[in-house]
């Protein structure tokens, strides 16, 4: 069982370009566009596990037809001080992604959510992971490594503790919408001009 763990942190719109600067230093690996969509079975066993079956559709740009499919099941293991532990199983590999859907769909498991975002990953000389992710509601900061390696790295980023979000992108959006009095969607979409923002 390979073992997750994570940081995440809102960035707001004030502290954008001092984050990006900042990251500059890092590797980049480059900017993609993900659709991700999630998928559960009519007795709602991912939900009733607290786990996630997630279809990650990646490409060049939102336009993009040729799709690279990371397949994930991820089941939260804990949370304790904004520092999320997770089971993680991923594959990935190249085919045609709505006959790979399909063939989910065929195994009694149906789309539940959704959400887009443009990801730019970076990795430091001590391979933390650092991913900078824009959705259509804001943007979110994610490391990932070894729990010592992140605190340090949180620090070096100027942030602490409490701008630690130990929820998931999901859990964020609706946390927007209740606070904004707006309908809360299966699917977050750049295309919504109703989205909540922070």
């Amino acid at each position: 069982m390979a073992t997750e763990i994570e940081i995440k942190y809102k960035v707001l719109s004030k502290d954008l370009a001092h984050i990006k600067e900042l990251l500059s230093k890092y590797e980049s690996k480059g900017k993609k566009y993900e659709k991700n969509i999630m998928f559960d079975n009519e007795h709602k066993t991912m939900e009733s596990v607290d786990a996630r079956l997630r279809v990650r559709l990646i490409s060049d740009t939102r336009e993009s037809q040729d799709k690279h499919i990371q397949l994930t099941y991820k089941k939260r293991l804990s949370v304790a001080n904004g520092i999320k532990k997770e089971e993680e199983i991923e594959v990935e590999f190249d085919t045609n992604a709505d006959d790979f859907i399909k063939i989910i769909n065929k195994m009694g498991y149906q789309r539940t959510t959704s959400y887009e975002r443009y990801r730019e990953t970076f990795v430091t000389p001590n391979h933390i992971k650092i991913t900078y992710d824009e959705f259509p509601y804001g943007v979110v900061l994610e490391i990932e490594g070894e729990e010592s390696d992140l605190i340090v790295l949180e620090k070096e980023l100027g942030l602490s503790n409490e701008d630690r979000y130990a929820l998931s992108c999901d859990d964020l959006y609706r946390e927007l919408c209740q606070k904004e009095g707006k309908e809360h969607k299966k699917d977050i979409s750049f295309d919504d001009v109703d989205v909540p923002k922070y």
